[in-house]
């Protein structure tokens, strides 16, 4: 029952986003949306470092594997760092995880991570215990001297999205490359097995489109954009907002989905006993702006207007099958789409009409 609990509350925590909480909710899995080990400009040098702790009251067997940008990925289970051990308590830190767990990636590289709590597990325990695990990635320069600048990279479930709504930054200051002034970095990851397209739309703060593309990022991969490199216009001050959203999302609120859109937990009946991603199309993105100056970083956070997503949802399987909603609350509907979840429980609540 904890195993599925926390499916219900992990999949609530990634399609909604209302709770601040759930944003830093301990859990057996992670995707860490960009980690880097590259040169920068003017002999400095990008890495990444990488923070575990471990929350529970016993020691948890983690494995983890990089996604390299720019190229479709595969992933079939088996992780490229395993067998990464923490007590209950300890807080675990990498420095430059990239060179220290994935040497062979060499020194001109970027990706992202998936991290999964790897130890045994008996899936016939309904009170079995997962990991309860919290992670923290710091991206940045060194800039020579022991001084560096960098920022904090959030992993959280609530930033996956597989809706037709986008993931919205608000605060964007896209000023190009003039001091003093920001520039805009924008961020994708496709957690999917299948190449997704992108639509990216760049506001002005009066609510105009200032420009607007597409994007198709690989299978299993990433990319990453200046707005100057996307061929976006540069802003005054004033800043604006900007909007990414898949163009041909296939989640169907009817379906019944044998496969999860992550496999974190082996015992989920879809994962068929392997860690990995399914068809679903889903990704994260992230944001940051840089100051022209001094090279500091201030990471964003997309927020996605779940609010306008329960009411399609709920309107859909009003429309096309109402036979969901019979005694089911739609987070557990949700759960079931998302991580394959079964509702074991009496049935609770069901639609309100007006």
């Amino acid at each position: 029952m904890r195993a599925f609990v926390f499916r219900v509350v992990m999949t609530i925590a990634a399609v909604v986003g209302a709770i601040p909480a759930l944003a830093q909710l301990a859990s057996p899995g992670w995707i860490v949306p960009v980690v880097v080990k590259s040169p920068g400009l003017g002999g400095t040098s990008w890495a990444a470092d990488i923070f575990l702790t471990n929350l529970g009251t016993e020691q948890v067997e983690l494995s983890a594997h990089f996604f390299k940008g720019g190229q479709a990925n595969t992933f079939d289970g088996v992780f490229s760092k395993p067998n990464v051990q923490i007590l209950p308590g300890r807080t675990l830190q990498v420095l430059d995880v990239v060179g220290t767990w994935f040497p062979d990636e060499g020194n001109r590289t970027k990706g992202w991570l998936f991290i999964a709590d790897t130890g045994e597990a008996d899936c016939n325990d309904e009170d079995r215990d997962l990991a309860k695990v919290i992670v923290s990635t710091r991206v940045y320069n060194k800039a020579g001297g022991g001084a560096t600048y960098g920022q904090i990279v959030e992993a959280m479930w609530t930033s996956v999205n597989t809706s037709q709504f986008p993931s919205v930054f608000t605060g964007v200051r896209n000023e190009g490359n003039v001091q003093p002034g920001f520039r805009t970095n924008l961020g994708v990851v496709n957690v999917s097995t299948a190449p997704i397209e992108m639509e990216i739309t760049l506001f002005r703060a009066n609510g105009s489109v200032a420009a607007r593309t597409t994007r198709t990022i690989p299978a299993l991969s990433m990319e990453q954009w200046s707005l100057g490199n996307l061929g976006f216009p540069t802003f005054s001050s004033s800043g604006g907002r900007l909007e990414v959203r898949l163009t041909n999302p296939n989640i169907n609120p009817c379906e019944d989905s044998e496969e999860p859109t992550v496999c974190v937990d082996l015992c989920d009946e879809g994962c068929d006993g392997k860690y990995g991603f399914g068809e679903t199309k889903a990704f994260i993105a992230y944001a940051s702006n840089v100051d022209n100056i001094t090279g500091d970083g201030e990471n964003m956070i997309p927020v996605v207007d779940q609010i306008s997503y329960f009411e399609w949802v709920s309107d859909f399987i009003d429309a096309n099958c109402p036979e969901k909603t019979n005694g089911k609350p739609f987070p557990l509907h949700l759960a079931e789409m998302f991580f394959a979840a079964e509702e074991s429980g009496p049935p609770t609540f069901t639609k309100v009409e007006d």
